[in-house]
């Protein structure tokens, strides 16, 4: 697994980080038991995905290109 953190030009929260994974978890706890709650196709081909950790439920933003 590589893991890549980029910083946008723009300004952005600290929390902003994009991580490039084989296997999704959790990035706050490490649980692979999530939930989505909302799958969003892009005009690019890429898609959003929300998801939300059923271990410690915690909201994050998958982004799948």
């Amino acid at each position: 697994m590589s893991i890549n953190t980029h910083k946008p030009d723009i300004a952005a929260p600290e929390a902003t980080r994009y991580v490039y994974v084989e296997r999704v978890r959790c990035p706050e706890c490490g649980s692979d038991d999530l939930k989505t709650t909302r799958s969003v196709n892009q005009s690019d081909g890429s898609r959003l995905q929300n998801k939300r950790c059923r271990t410690c439920q915690h909201p994050f933003i998958l982004v799948i290109e």
